[in-house]
C-alpha cells in the first residue's frame, strides 16, 4: 500500500463509518514507559527515542515522573519536545504517527485502537516481552533494545518506524479490526448462557 490508507469503510452493526487517515497529518511521537518508576524512567531509552523522533521532524510528547530527566529534555534545545507528568492517550493518539513504549498492555492496545504503529522497548517484565513479540509478529511495530546505557538502537528503530509506510498501513488495519470487534456488553448474555 503506497502512502497512508486513502480511506476505509467499516460497518459496525447498523452504523457505517468512513475514516480518512493521512499519515502526513500525524506529526507527533508519543514516548511513555508507564507509571512504575522502574519502567517509566528509562533515561537512555527515552533520550534516544526523543533524538530519533526529532531527527525525522516529529513533534514529541514524553511522559515521565523523573524531574531531572524532564528538565534535561526541556533544556536540550529541542523546541518540539513537550514533557508532561500525564497525558490522555485518547486525546493525543489521533495526532500520533508513532508510539514508543515499554510494551505495557494499556499503551499498546490504545495505540493500535487508534491506528498508530509502535516501537516497543521492553524493560524486563515477561508481559512486556510477550507484547513486543506480538507487536512485531503482527507487523504493527518494531522491537528495540538498549545495550546498557547505549540506546542508539532505540533511536534507529524510531527513525525507521516513523518512515515505514507498511507499519502505518498495518496499524491502520489493526484499528479497523479492533473497531469491528463486538462490544463487551453484547457478549455478556451469550457467555452467561454457556455457564448456565
Amino acid at each position: 500500500m503506497a502512502g497512508a490508507m486513502a480511506g476505509a469503510t467499516i460497518t459496525l452493526g447498523d452504523t457505517t463509518a468512513t475514516r480518512q487517515v493521512s499519515r502526513a497529518r500525524r506529526s507527533t511521537c508519543y514516548i511513555g514507559f508507564g507509571t512504575l518508576p522502574y519502567f517509566a524512567d528509562a533515561i537512555p531509552e527515552i533520550t534516544a527515542a526523543v533524538e530519533g523522533a526529532v531527527s525525522v521532524g516529529l513533534r514529541v510528547v514524553v511522559t515521565t515522573s523523573d524531574a531531572a530527566l524532564a528538565q534535561g529534555l526541556r533544556t536540550r534545545g529541542h523546541g518540539d519536545v513537550e514533557v508532561r507528568d500525564f497525558v490522555s492517550l485518547p486525546e493525543l493518539l489521533p495526532e500520533c504517527r508513532l508510539v514508543v513504549s515499554h510494551g505495557g498492555a494499556g499503551t499498546t492496545l490504545a495505540a493500535l485502537a487508534s491506528g498508530v504503529p509502535l516501537v516497543v522497548v521492553p524493560r524486563g517484565a515477561p508481559s512486556q516481552e510477550r507484547m513486543a513479540r506480538a507487536v512485531v509478529g503482527a507487523g504493527v511495530g518494531r522491537l528495540a533494545r538498549a545495550r546498557g546505557t547505549d540506546a542508539a538502537a532505540v533511536a534507529g528503530a524510531v527513525r525507521a518506524a516513523a518512515e515505514d509506510e507498511t507499519l502505518f498501513a498495518r496499524a491502520q488495519q489493526a484499528q479497523l479490526d479492533i473497531a469491528a470487534m463486538p462490544a463487551p456488553d453484547t457478549l455478556v448474555q451469550p457467555l452467561e448462557a454457556v455457564f448456565r
